[in-house]
């Protein structure tokens, strides 16, 4: 029964400890995989290659599973309308939202007009949601 006793006291003591030489080891791969990510030619957008700032960000990328933004609301009515939304890589909404007019002006394309605002009560506020597709889909269903 002691020695039981002592074994897993010893586990439980020296479990904490890791190498040196590990440490070091896991240090120089993070570097190697931040330099690989910087020169990946799959990261580029416009000219622009990845900026790894930490050694970290590789571990961090992997945790990544939903992106959600909201605007700060500071100079506004802090009112958000739900204008597209994408499931399963389908994108659904046909309206422009502020950001994408924006781009468009800046790139010197075309803005199209916008949609003009649905004469039926929307029964969930804030909801400005124009697609035909989508009804089509909720219709069989």
């Amino acid at each position: 029964f002691i020695f039981v006793v002592r074994f897993f006291n010893f586990m439980i003591l020296f479990s904490n400890f890791i190498p040196i030489s590990l440490l070091v080891s896991m240090a120089f791969v993070k570097l190697i995989q931040a330099f690989m990510m910087s020169h990946d030619a799959d990261m580029v957008y416009q000219d622009i290659s990845c900026m790894p700032r930490t050694s970290d960000l590789n571990e961090e990328l992997g945790q990544v599973t939903h992106v959600f933004s909201d605007k700060t609301g500071t100079l506004t009515c802090n009112v958000m309308d739900c204008r597209k939304f994408c499931v399963n890589g389908i994108t659904y909404g046909e309206g422009l939202t502020e950001i994408r007019r924006n781009v468009l002006t800046m790139m010197g394309q075309i803005v199209p007009e916008p949609l003009p605002p649905s004469t039926e009560k929307r029964s969930t506020p804030h909801v400005d949601l124009h697609d035909n597709r989508l009804e089509a889909v909720l219709r069989k269903r």
